[in-house]
């Protein structure tokens, strides 16, 4: 199994939240709502593979 690189931001505790974006986006897209719900909770957001800063598959 290949390893896989992920681009991950993680803030707060307790409860975990996590935020997946959508199509053709990136974490950024949860900037109004991030710091918000890591008062309350333990907020995680990541890029998928080819989004953002996590690298593409190789081969696309």
């Amino acid at each position: 199994m290949a390893d896989v690189t992920l681009y991950v931001e993680e803030a707060g505790m307790g409860a975990a939240v996590v935020l997946i974006h959508g199509f053709s986006l990136d974490t950024r897209m949860w900037d109004p709502q991030f710091d918000v719900l890591a008062r309350h909770f333990r907020t995680i957001r990541y890029d998928m593979r080819g989004f953002g800063q996590s690298p593409a598959p190789d081969g696309i």
